[in-house]
């Protein structure tokens, strides 16, 4: 008895403790801004009147490690050598980055050759300036400049600093899409050029992943349904005691299905997992439907939790391919997945609150019974049995 009183206490102690760490991660989330950083590159891009300019920039380490090309330690050799070596690193950059007009080639022409401004001089600079045009609203980019599968966190930048065909400014280093190994073709839009994400954003963007995505929707009601009822034997459904009791283990099944995707969403940003985007869908779709029929035909009860901590991890690849439609620097990696991965258990947990003590208040009544858990299981099983079979085929 003093159990179930209790429990409604600790489960609020959970809650305050998740809401604080929400707002330490909001507060300590400070914009990534500094120019330059480790493990990226930059295409700084200027409209003018009749063209396209610019300048490539990257670190002399890069240069080194990735091309082979040693630049001396002086600074004044430093230029010499950015020089002297220029022609071998613009034809790579060549060779590895696009302007596409309608899929054609615009061509770029490189200018002068010598050290970025700023940045300590740790990095080369490379003018460049397109065939005359006259500038486009949207342009597509492709660009493979140092990505690879083998430095999956490496990122190059593209930078926007002004727009004389619209008469624009932009803030200082306004950062505007980022490439990585799984991104390199992107749609540039001048007319509308927002700023990539901060750290802090992404508790936000978390929330949205969950609550405006169907699958994890449907998967979270399917496991709050079950969360009022209790099997009893021989294998059957019947209505849960004491609120507390079912909140706290309502509670404890999300936030291990959090932890479950926790890991593979940062193992997958990451780059150490390269998981198949069509098969994770499917298997996503496929745990919603195990769930939904095992209200239906109850099976799993106590041995639950490893079956959604084991889809779990399926849905952690899911919402790191949503991730990665984001535009965001990988400077500050931690924070960044702490924060997204807070945004989805406040996503859940709001989930949580909106559902939970409806189905517990109802819980007892044949509409439930009959409408909601068993007629509301099968339409979950159906939707999501569409879906394994539309996304394992492609359609």
């Amino acid at each position: 008895m003093c159990e179930v009183q209790t429990a409604p206490i600790r489960w609020v102690r959970q809650m305050l403790f998740l809401w604080a760490l929400t707002a330490l991660c909001v507060i300590s989330g400070a914009s990534a801004s500094q120019a330059h950083a480790r493990d990226e590159n930059y295409v700084w891009i200027n409209v003018e009147t009749d063209r396209l300019s610019g300048r490539f920039e990257i670190a002399f380490d890069d240069l080194r490690d990735r091309l082979g090309i040693a630049i001396p330690e002086e600074q004044d050799a430093r230029e010499a050598a950015v020089r002297e070596n220029a022609a071998e690193i613009q034809r790579y950059i060549d060779e590895n980055f696009d302007f596409l007009i309608d899929g054609a080639e615009l061509q770029v022409i490189f200018g002068e050759a010598g050290l970025a401004p700023g940045a300590e001089t740790r990095f080369a600079s490379f003018a460049f300036e397109t065939a005359p045009i006259d500038p486009p609203d949207q342009i597509e980019i492709w660009n493979e400049i140092l990505l690879s599968w083998e430095s999956p966190l490496y990122r190059s930048l593209i930078v926007a600093e002004y727009d004389r065909k619209r008469g624009l400014t932009h803030p200082q280093d306004h950062v505007v899409q980022v490439y990585g190994p799984n991104k390199t073709l992107q749609t540039l839009d001048f007319t509308n050029l927002e700023t990539i994400l901060t750290p802090r954003e992404f508790v936000w963007q978390g929330i949205l992943h969950v609550i405006a995505g169907p699958d994890h929707v449907l998967f979270l009601a399917a496991l709050l349904l079950s969360a009022v009822m209790r099997m009893a034997p021989p294998r059957h459904w019947e209505p849960a005691e004491g609120m507390g009791k079912v909140a706290w283990n309502a509670f404890w099944v999300i936030t291990l299905f959090a932890v479950a995707h926790s890991a593979t969403l940062a193992l997958t940003v990451l780059g150490i997992l390269q998981p198949n985007i069509q098969l994770i869908e499917s298997l996503i779709a496929l745990s919603i439907v195990v769930v939904a029929l095992n209200n239906l035909f109850p099976v799993l009860d106590s041995g639950r939790w490893l079956l959604i901590v084991f889809f779990g991890l399926f849905h952690g690849m899911g919402f790191a391919s949503a991730m990665s439609d984001l535009q965001f620097r990988l400077v500050e990696p931690i924070k960044i997945l702490l924060n997204f991965n807070v945004g989805i258990e406040i996503g859940q947990l709001i989930i949580l609150f909106l559902l939970l003590p409806l189905f517990y208040m109802i819980r007892k009544t044949a509409f439930f019974r009959r409408w909601i858990f068993q007629g509301g299981s099968l339409v979950i099983a159906a939707i999501a049995g569409y879906w394994t079979i539309s996304r394992g085929l492609g359609l």
